[in-house]
């Protein structure tokens, strides 16, 4: 199975979730892609949209391979198979990294003037896929931290790891497609799947957030 582009994915999530249409629960996409998806479910379901800040943590020998990920306020996950014996500066640079692209993002999404109260609500957490699920994992604790009262991970399409890790930690986990044979990266399996700017995710938030 592989979706066209984000916004039919979101689309056809939104399918799968609409027991949660018009009720309190809240979307939070996981960016940049995951805004897209979530922008749409979001739409479908009448229920507000934020984002997760999350970011990768790159591998030190090979910067496209995810050894772990950072989430706002301290949260941080590492795969241990991943990161082996890696000397602890290399840890520390790292999530300096992120951070520093986390504040940038929030500066730009314009982050602090949405809504973000979550404690007691149920959250539909939504990103465009899980290859390693390093960076939903981060979501889910850092939603946790924040009070979430049930927390629902929703993806159009997931590795069987990703499925693993993240599954005992959630309340429901809702994927369209996990693959035996996932292909190594989420793109892989859209048929359009461009890079998503910083600028068009704002836009997704404030279309959201006025309702234009």
């Amino acid at each position: 199975m592989r979706f066209t582009n984000r916004e039919e994915a979101g689309m056809l999530l939104a399918k799968r979730l609409r027991p949660f249409r018009d009720t309190d629960a809240v979307v939070l996409a996981l960016p940049r892609g995951g805004v897209v998806v979530g922008g749409a479910v979001a739409r479908a379901l009448h229920l507000p949209l934020n984002v997760v800040l999350v970011c990768k943590l790159a591998h030190p020998t090979d910067p496209e391979c995810s050894a772990g990920a950072v989430c706002e306020r301290g949260v941080v996950v590492y795969d241990a198979a991943a990161v082996g014996p890696m000397p602890a500066d290399w840890r520390h640079k790292e999530e300096r990294r992120a951070r520093h692209i986390l504040r940038d993002r929030r500066a730009t999404y314009d982050a602090d003037n949405l809504p973000q109260d979550i404690r007691g609500r149920t959250v539909l957490l939504v990103d465009d896929g899980m290859a390693t699920g390093l960076c939903m994992d981060a979501a889910v604790l850092w939603a946790r931290e924040q009070g979430a009262g049930r927390i629902v991970v929703a993806v159009p399409v997931a590795s069987f790891e990703s499925v693993q890790r993240l599954a005992p930690s959630v309340d429901q986990l809702v994927v369209l497609n996990n693959p035996a044979d996932f292909l190594l990266a989420v793109g892989a399996h859209y048929r359009y799947f461009p890079q998503i700017v910083d600028e068009e995710v704002k836009t997704i938030l404030q279309e959201a957030y006025y309702g234009l």
